[in-house]
């Protein structure tokens, strides 16, 4: 293997990329030529020709590095301990205003758009009937999004545009009229909601729990001193046994402190659920929004 050439190789490559990337942000892709590329790379001809095929090869493969650079900022994401991945995404757009002004000018055509979803979350809100079209639906409205916040300099904070992608979410169900539930908790549980700590109710998926759906609320009753506090439903996890809740759900945001994880089991909830019970019903883990 000859590592001087490689080397030579992947520098003159680099220096062409540099070059289209900065000619992109002046002009359209069917503007720039080779003599622009090799003029600014200080390179000749043969050499861009020795790596690329033509300028829409170079656009390509532009795309293509750029597309595997966004894939991986979400290869470990955890859509369970997280509500949404669009703050995440926001942020890493404003950081690199540049990357993605230049992945738009490439995608010259419907084929190639910024996609995240979570076909999880989509079963659970039961959005998962006719999928194919809902994400669709998403996918051109996110990429329209996220054009126009690039086109005026990405004023708006990461935060609000992720707000303003949660509130389309939340749109769908404005035509629907929620349900209210009342379900008692024993105090530890009701502070610990109350405080944000603990955003997972664990239950017996029985008749009544099945009647809760998402965007319903839940107002929760101290059975100590009979306080109260309302909550939104925002996802429903629903498992066979709390075996496989403990093994997916985190169990930090379930009610458990932290000096309480490393002996944590299933088995906790048959103080409250006999084993028959869980066999029966099935278990539900209920996301929720304190209010």
């Amino acid at each position: 293997m000859n590592t001087k050439n490689n080397k030579r190789r992947r520098d003159s490559r680099k220096r062409i990329e540099m070059a289209f990337i900065e000619l992109l942000q002046e002009k359209n892709l069917k503007e720039i030529t080779v003599s622009d590329i090799i003029k600014i790379a200080e390179l000749n001809r043969s050499t861009f020709y020795a790596n690329y095929l033509d300028i829409f090869d170079l656009a390509d493969k532009t795309r293509e590095q750029l597309e595997n650079s966004f894939s991986g900022l979400f290869a470990d994401y955890d859509y369970f301990n997280e509500h949404t991945g669009v703050l995440k995404m926001f942020t890493h757009i404003k950081e690199n205003m540049l990357f993605y002004t230049t992945y738009f000018k490439l995608c010259y055509d419907d084929r190639h758009l910024v996609t995240i979803y979570d076909p999880k979350r989509a079963e659970q809100e039961r959005m998962d009937v006719n999928i194919n079209y809902h994400i669709e639906f998403f996918r051109s409205g996110l990429n329209a999004v996220i054009k126009l916040w690039l086109a005026g300099g990405c004023k708006e904070s990461p935060e609000e545009m992720a707000e303003v992608i949660k509130s389309e979410y939340r749109g769908r169900y404005l035509d629907k009229q929620y349900k209210t539930h009342r379900m008692n908790l024993r105090p530890s549980p009701f502070e610990l909601i109350a405080s944000g700590r603990k955003t997972f109710e664990l239950r017996l998926n029985d008749e009544k729990r099945r009647a809760v759906e998402v965007e319903d609320r839940i107002i929760f009753t101290n059975t100590e001193d009979g306080r109260e506090l309302e909550v939104r439903v925002i996802a429903l996890h629903r498992f066979e046994s709390f075996a496989e809740l403990y093994a997916s759900l985190p169990l930090e945001r379930c009610g458990y402190l932290p000096e309480e994880l490393e002996t944590a089991r299933p088995s906790d909830m048959e103080e409250y659920y006999t084993p028959e019970q869980q066999s029966e019903h099935g278990v539900l883990g209920i996301e929720i929004e304190l209010l």
